[in-house]
């Protein structure tokens, strides 16, 4: 039951560096800002936010800006020796994969995340993230965004009627 809590927990920690790493990663002044522009101007803009493929940003990958982040996480786990550490390193791998596979998959039409309801919320969220670029800067867990005040009014009722018309 205690490893279950910790990966809980991990996942939760996780999902909230995510969080704040997006969010950062629309700052100008961040290191992050031109790889995550990248992604919002010349790959998935608001108004050709769909594709029939993955579009990659290259050698602006956040994907590469992130990788050292897991490697700390990974790091920080084992040097503090944490209870449970496989428990915590597989809810943090968890949480990173799924959103991962969220935010690139909802870009691609007819993809699973539209096939799965749960996912298909979460998807939402992020294409409107797409429009509103300093709203809904969480991708599994929405709730940050309401503690922070960055989710976007009504954001969930105007993407489903936007969707069910696609």
């Amino acid at each position: 039951m205690e490893a279950i809590i910790w990966f809980l927990g991990s996942a939760l920690f996780v999902d909230l560096i995510g969080y704040l790493l997006h969010r950062w990663a629309h700052r100008p002044s961040s290191p992050l800002h031109r790889a995550h522009m990248t992604h919002h101007v010349e790959n998935y803009p608001a108004r050709s936010f769909f594709s029939k493929s993955y579009r990659t940003s290259g050698s602006d990958s956040l994907v590469l800006w992130f990788a050292p982040f897991g490697i700390l996480y990974v790091a920080l786990v084992l040097l503090l020796g944490l209870p449970h550490p496989v428990a915590i390193l597989l809810g943090g791998a968890a949480t990173a994969v799924t959103s991962s596979i969220i935010h690139d998959l909802s870009d691609i039409k007819n993809s699973v995340v539209w096939r799965l309801p749960i996912l298909k919320t979460m998807g939402r969220w992020h294409r409107i993230h797409h429009s509103k670029m300093n709203r809904n800067f969480g991708i599994i867990l929405t709730f940050w965004d309401r503690i922070f005040r960055t989710s976007h009014p009504g954001s969930a009722s105007r993407a489903k009627r936007r969707y069910q018309n696609r």
